[in-house]
């Protein structure tokens, strides 16, 4: 497992952890609203390790603290994804 930080829309910093063949087809697993990587455990060991780069996001989503310039910007963009 490779665990790294990458930035996303508005420089905001984005938790991604990546399983499986480094040079195998990429899949992007994304989970829902209010959840974390753990939601995706059992297709971390599952067979698609053998041949595929799994890789999974952590979404930040601001809940209350709305001084954070950066969470705010990106909440905004996530509504506009979500809802458009």
């Amino acid at each position: 497992m490779k665990v790294q930080t990458v930035k996303g829309a508005a420089g905001v910093n984005l938790h991604v952890r990546e399983y499986g063949k480094s040079t195998g087809v990429p899949i992007l697993l994304i989970h829902g609203w209010s959840q974390s990587h753990l939601c995706w455990s059992k297709q971390y060991g599952s067979v698609l390790k053998d041949d595929a780069r799994i890789v999974a996001l952590d979404l930040r989503i601001p809940l209350a603290d709305t001084s954070d310039k950066n969470a705010t910007v990106q909440m905004r963009l996530l509504c506009q994804c979500q809802w458009q």
